[in-house]
């Protein structure tokens, strides 16, 4: 098993981008493509109904790994990532992604309400383009507007 503090560009293959914006939004969240980075399972199904419903194309991560080996093949448009996770959390994948100069916007989730605030200023400390944040639990109805007022900020 590999080491959680592995860094992200000894993950990722080396013709990955991440540093470029996504495409413009032309409308709304139809065809966007979602990544969501949670480590539960529950979560994730859930996450990922609510962006089908909205018309998203839809992949999931449960960690950093995971996650790489999708970008590695596939260009997010967003993604969706949890602060609070066993072995490398949100934050150390948002150190990981300020590495690589990730440019790919980033929506953040916990249900650790106290930490949404400064893990969007780590976020911008980073240089990271962080777009929202959402408490868990989450209702679908304020997730789905939330999410499309992030695709909609780009269009």
């Amino acid at each position: 098993m590999n080491s959680p503090n592995l860094a992200i560009s000894s993950v990722v293959d080396p013709t990955i981008d991440c540093r470029t914006a996504p495409r413009p939004l032309r409308h709304g969240a139809r065809n966007r493509r979602l990544l969501i980075v949670d480590d539960s399972p529950e979560d994730r199904s859930a996450l990922r109904w609510f962006g089908e419903s909205i018309g998203c194309v839809v992949k999931e991560a449960s960690g950093l790994q995971e996650m790489t080996a999708i970008l590695q093949g596939w260009k997010a448009d967003l993604i969706l990532l949890d602060i609070v996770m066993p072995n490398m959390d949100g934050l150390d994948i948002m150190r990981e992604l300020k590495n690589v100069r990730c440019q790919i916007p980033l929506f953040l989730m916990t249900a650790r309400h106290h930490w949404l605030k400064p893990a969007h200023k780590l976020g911008a400390a980073y240089g990271l383009n962080v777009v929202g944040a959402i408490r868990k639990p989450i209702r679908a109805d304020d997730f789905k507007a939330k999410l499309r007022g992030a695709f909609a900020t780009w269009g």
